[in-house]
């Protein structure tokens, strides 16, 4: 690797965070590992977010970088970041975020030390001060081990964690474009094409809650017309059949895939009508009809593995296994509102 180059490239699409981006960028200005460069996509904003991009990469010019591009969304500006990007590691950070500033280098010394695809570490969230958080993410529970020596994390996010650039390039990923939730087929795809995930078992992520304007805010505040990754998650299925064609990897993958599916009826029963579910539960059919036909058969979610996934909390074990039979008796609408109510009174999302 060229020296000169740098060892990560920190990645942040910025749209209307004026409030925010500073609190962030002073984050990464302030990092352990210094040996990376900062990637700053502007998507379209139309408050002062550029004038405090402009004022960051001036004052660390040849560190910080701009770019700028017509409101695309947020898969786009990361799509942007990475072409952009020279350092052997991506990290995705969004900017109303903030991280520990032993976040690069604690994350990067796991990766290179266990040689792994992919760094991960827990999260925090937090509300109108950084004092003020709870844990949201425990990223050793959130990884479970389907058989012994194949781990897989379900934490779906970019952030929290680092990734090779080459091993996003060999298996072509990238966010797909136009369609919010778009952490789901990608994070479906890194964890389960990964070689390896190093798991830092420490809290160096923290993730504002839901501030106005937010991709997570229209989603939970019912935003008339989400676009729902329907485009990401069948490209993520057409590519996991073609890289697992036996078990165990393939029931895994198909594992992963309904719990995803589970989860979008879920969320789109809390939050929307009957516009938005109805089809969402036509795709999910057509989906489960098209690449998982034999789900029923799968031993993690009916039969003697099941046990392999009881460290997975209940309620999503539960989804998992009742979306499959409302599916079976082609009576998934019903099921969303089953998952909801579930959801609801556990006090928990899947």
């Amino acid at each position: 690797m060229d020296n000169n180059l740098p060892v990560i490239s920190v990645i942040i699409p910025a749209y209307n965070v004026e409030n925010y981006l500073g609190g962030m960028l002073d984050c990464v200005l302030h990092q352990t590992l210094q040996a990376a460069e900062v990637i700053l996509v502007n998507d379209g904003s139309t408050d002062d977010t550029q004038k405090i991009i402009d004022r960051y990469c001036t004052e660390n010019s040849g560190r910080f970088f701009s770019f700028y591009e017509k409101n695309s969304g947020q898969s786009a500006a990361r799509n942007l970041g990475i072409a952009q990007a020279k350092g052997e590691y991506l990290a995705f950070l969004d900017a109303d975020d903030l991280i520990s500033c032993e976040y690069l280098e604690k994350l990067y010394t796991a990766a290179k030390t266990e040689n792994a695809d992919m760094a991960k570490c827990s999260i925090a969230d937090f509300d109108l001060t950084i004092d003020n958080r709870w844990e949201a993410c425990n990223i050793t529970k959130r990884t479970i081990e389907f058989e012994p020596g194949i781990a897989v994390s379900f934490h779906n996010s970019p952030c929290a964690g680092i990734v090779r650039r080459d091993f996003l390039d060999r298996f072509h990923i990238r966010f797909s474009e136009g369609e919010q939730m778009e952490d789901s087929p990608y994070g479906i795809l890194v964890n389960l094409l990964a070689n390896h995930v190093a798991i830092v078992d420490e809290t160096l992520y923290y993730h504002r809650v839901y501030h106005s304007g937010s991709t997570m805010t229209k989603v939970h505040e019912g935003e008339k017309n989400p676009n729902i990754p329907y485009r990401g998650m069948r490209e993520a299925a057409e590519m996991l059949k073609k890289v697992f064609s036996s078990p165990p990897k393939s029931d895994i993958a198909e594992y992963m895939c309904i719990n995803t599916l589970a989860s979008f009826l879920t969320i789109m029963y809390m939050n929307y009508g009957k516009k938005v579910r109805y089809p969402l539960c036509e795709y999910c059919s057509a989906y489960v009809d098209d690449y998982f036909p034999d789900v029923v058969h799968n031993p993690y979610i009916f039969g003697k593995k099941t046990k392999n996934v009881h460290d997975l909390p209940l309620s999503q074990r539960l989804a998992v296994v009742f979306f499959v039979r409302s599916y079976q008796m082609k009576m998934l609408y019903p099921f969303s509102y089953c998952a909801a109510f579930l959801m609801r009174k556990m006090g928990r999302h899947i």
